[in-house]
């Protein structure tokens, strides 16, 4: 038998590609898909970021991933496109939000959101691979464009949303006094 035969490639020879660190891999079928060449460069961060967090979990923690608004920002989300981005990432099929995360307050301890990447393994099974519902750019842009007007209905409608509360505030607010000038 052959000493110098080992399996998997040509006798003598190592491997050049071996990756030394943690990665997230994407398949050519998800950069090539029409759901992915939608997604906006804010969209793309914030899907970076969870990568990050699921790499720190050692890659064993999708769908318990938790990442709070201020790990966005820090990483180089923008603030006023971060909650756009990650309507754009769900409604696209890449993440799944599994529960929401509250706002620190006082000596109240926030609690952050936790996330599932769709194109990767969870605990349970397989990737779900929700991106590839979408079949076209159009239609994807459509989705898109649907999940950001049902959030802005929920902003305009619902008790206790950002817009509720800042109406409210308003309203609560005295008048401010015009200073008259007297004629010259």
């Amino acid at each position: 038998m052959n000493n110098n035969f080992r399996r998997g490639g040509i006798a003598g020879r190592k491997r050049k590609n071996k990756i030394s660190e943690q990665f997230v891999y994407y398949t050519r079928e998800m950069i090539g898909s029409p759901a992915y060449r939608a997604l906006s460069l804010q969209a793309r961060k914030v899907l970076r970021r969870l990568e990050l967090e699921h790499m720190a979990h050692g890659g064993q923690d999708n769908g318990n991933l938790p990442c709070r608004y201020h790990d966005f920002i820090n990483y180089g989300c923008r603030k006023n496109g971060l909650s756009a981005a990650l309507i754009e990432v769900e409604a696209l099929g890449f993440a799944k939000t599994m529960t929401r995360g509250t706002r620190a307050f006082g000596n109240i301890p926030g609690k952050a959101s936790t996330f599932l990447l769709t194109y990767l393994p969870t605990a349970e099974g397989p990737p779900t691979n929700d991106w590839k519902k979408v079949f076209s750019i159009e239609e994807a842009r459509a989705v898109v464009a649907t999940a950001q007007r049902k959030h802005n209905d929920w902003l305009d409608a619902a008790q206790g949303s950002p817009r509720d509360r800042q109406r409210r505030k308003k309203k609560r607010q005295p008048p401010k006094r015009r200073l008259i000038q007297p004629p010259k």
